[in-house]
């Protein structure tokens, strides 16, 4: 049932060969709060569906692109090419990691990014800068390749020379929404 939750970061030995369905996709990951670090922000991302000028997550079955905490500043993993990913959710958790602080769901209604990944291909989303205020996690998005590049090229070696920017569109999320006191929406299966 919890397909894909434990989504995590790439190893540094990571390759990814041309001919691959998959893609490799970094983002940085920036916090505007002096005293709250970028690590402990920990943004959930799934396959996502266009549709009529909005993005949807439909299929719950398929795995999560990523669920993970940044490393250094970045988040670096991977996910099916030749498909769109965008935010569920954004949560920001205590020093210590273990306890969520506030959350940030992207659902119906809400504009937010989406992400074309090419298959076979590294590519930079962008940074995103994360500001916890008055109680709400609030969000934008910037692009600094060359930065991404430098760190891609000294952390992934066999990933180096390979990252390029990849198209975002900015789309009603019509994904939707649901209760956390009572979780995910219910799903009716006839018996």
């Amino acid at each position: 049932m919890a397909s894909g939750c434990a989504v995590k970061q790439l190893k540094k030995d990571y390759s990814l060969s041309k001919n691959s369905t998959e893609t490799v996709f970094v983002m940085g990951v920036k916090s505007k709060n002096k005293d709250i670090n970028a690590d402990r922000y920990k943004p959930l991302m799934w396959p996502s569906d266009i549709k009529s000028d909005a993005y949807v997550i439909e299929d719950m079955w398929k795995n999560a692109a990523h669920y993970d905490f940044p490393v250094n500043g970045y988040i670096v993993s991977s996910a099916t090419g030749n498909d769109h990913i965008a935010f569920k959710s954004i949560e920001l958790h205590s020093k210590d990691k273990e306890s969520i602080i506030a959350q940030k769901r992207i659902c119906r209604g809400q504009k937010a990014p989406i992400f074309y990944l090419p298959k076979g291909e590294v590519v930079y989303l962008g940074d995103i800068n994360l500001e916890f205020k008055n109680g709400e996690i609030k969000y934008n998005i910037v692009q600094n390749l060359k930065s991404a590049k430098s760190f891609i090229d000294k952390n992934y070696p066999k990933l180096k020379g390979r990252l390029k920017s990849t198209k975002m569109n900015i789309l009603y999320s019509s994904t939707p929404c649901y209760d956390p006191q009572v979780g995910y929406i219910p799903i009716y299966i006839p018996m």
